[in-house]
């Protein structure tokens, strides 16, 4: 983004949508037309140690797409660790009594509940080892980019 320090005037590019046609020189131009806008010298930043993706909106929407239902299993496995733990601190502390079943149906019902809920975490746990990581997704952007210097 280019800022104009007088008036605050924010100039950000994005390339239009592209039916795989090689749009990167109209961008590179729409990029340095952007820069008339600067008035000094001091006006323009570089940090050099970044990459600059451009890229179509609907590459950026298909990569999301294609990796958000993982991205946001990453936390899938706080439920069945703070289920497992109630349970595990139920069975550890509580004395059961017959309340509408008896006190052995209550303990071996707390011992189901904590075996099926140690085996949904192990389930979460796996999926959050398969899960993609923003990485995954910035170099599935820059997967087949034209690489310029």
């Amino acid at each position: 983004m280019t800022q104009n320090k007088e008036n605050g005037v924010g100039i950000a590019i994005v390339a239009p949508s592209s039916s795989g046609a090689d749009t990167s020189k109209p961008v590179i131009a729409a990029i340095a037309a952007s820069l008339k806008y600067v008035e000094k010298e001091e006006d323009i930043h570089v940090n050099v140690a970044q990459d600059i993706i451009v890229t179509t909106e609907d590459k950026v929407h298909r990569c999301l797409t294609a990796h958000l239902g993982t991205m946001e299993n990453r936390k899938a496995w706080l439920t069945p660790a703070c289920t497992l733990l109630t349970i595990v601190a139920t069975l550890v502390t509580c004395t059961f009594q017959d309340f509408v079943l008896k006190a052995a149906e209550w303990k071996a019902l707390f011992v189901f509940i904590g075996i099926a809920s140690a085996g949904w975490l192990g389930k979460s746990l796996i999926s959050l080892c398969r899960s993609h990581t923003m990485d995954d997704v910035i170099d599935e952007l820059k997967k087949n980019a034209l690489h310029r210097h």
